[in-house]
């Protein structure tokens, strides 16, 4: 994306990303904010927003929706790739995930290029049979797959903020790292925002000062959170944008604080001995419950 993108980020100093929130765009996890902020400071923009779908909301995400169109192409494919030498199969075989995979890799030289030529045939075709295909009658592209280098390029983008002491393992650690989400950032269960600031501007904004007019950045505000309205409806994006909000009225928030609540009430909710009498004879039973 990174590539795609960094040609018109002149032009375009906002972007609004969507995903589907697997575990590669899962907002909450500080390895994705990391990646956003990389990215934001690589395009030098000025605000960015990353969205991820609320739970069971998948047919309103174009991410989700597009996939009923790939799948289309690939009925009736079937994809394997070629056969390694007999070494390297060996030692693929005992790889169950991609992080073995990637292990593999590291620990074997010349590994990486033979896996990647293995699966070339499987990515030619699928390549070939997707930009087939029309998406809300637009041609569908793919594109390579990003390089070591271009990660590595994006990587040092993000030793911006912190040149000294950020690393890809216990970042939590690092000040300069969490000033940075503190006072450019806004964190959400759905929504991670980045924006440069003007007011008592930082070091980093005084070197790479909005590209927005001071009229036009002025009014771009936080991504407002949802808020009960009239009716059982929520109020409308141009009634909040711009105010204060919070995420108190999360359903999500909401259902989950009211989960606890039972849980405490049944925790502390003690009954002694119920007795029960039956019969002429006065038989009964004890139950306890603790």
């Amino acid at each position: 994306m990174y590539r795609l993108l960094v040609n018109d980020s002149a032009e375009k100093p906002i972007l609004a990303i969507k995903s589907d929130g697997g575990p590669d765009h899962r907002l909450t996890y500080l390895s994705v904010k990391v990646s956003l902020i990389a990215l934001f400071v690589a395009l030098d923009l000025t605000c960015l927003i990353a969205i991820r779908t609320a739970p069971h909301q998948s047919y309103r995400n174009p991410v989700e929706r597009c996939m009923s169109t790939l799948n289309l192409g690939l009925q009736f494919i079937s994809l394997m790739r070629d056969k390694l030498d007999e070494k390297s199969e060996q030692l693929l075989s005992k790889a169950n995930s991609m992080s073995d995979i990637r292990k593999c890799a590291e620990q074997n030289p010349g590994m990486q290029e033979k896996i990647l030529q293995s699966t070339k045939p499987c990515v030619d075709l699928l390549n070939e049979v997707f930009q087939r295909l029309e998406y809300t009658e637009r041609p569908v592209k793919t594109y390579d797959a990003v390089s070591k280098a271009d990660i590595e390029c994006l990587w040092e983008k993000a030793l911006l903020i912190d040149p000294n002491q950020l690393q890809m393992t216990h970042m939590k650690k690092y000040k300069d790292l969490q000033t940075f989400i503190e006072v450019h950032c806004r964190e959400r269960n759905y929504t991670f925002s980045i924006k440069k600031c003007v007011e008592n501007p930082c070091g980093f904004c005084l070197a790479h000062p909005p590209t927005l007019p001071e009229s036009v950045f002025s009014s771009v505000y936080w991504l407002p959170d949802p808020v009960p309205g009239s009716e059982g409806h929520y109020k409308s994006f141009s009634d909040l944008y711009g105010t204060v909000t919070s995420e108190e009225h999360r359903p999500s928030l909401n259902t989950t604080k009211a989960k606890k609540d039972i849980r405490k009430r049944k925790k502390s909710s003690k009954v002694g001995s119920i007795f029960f009498f039956f019969g002429d004879g006065g038989e009964g039973c004890k139950l306890s419950a603790y």
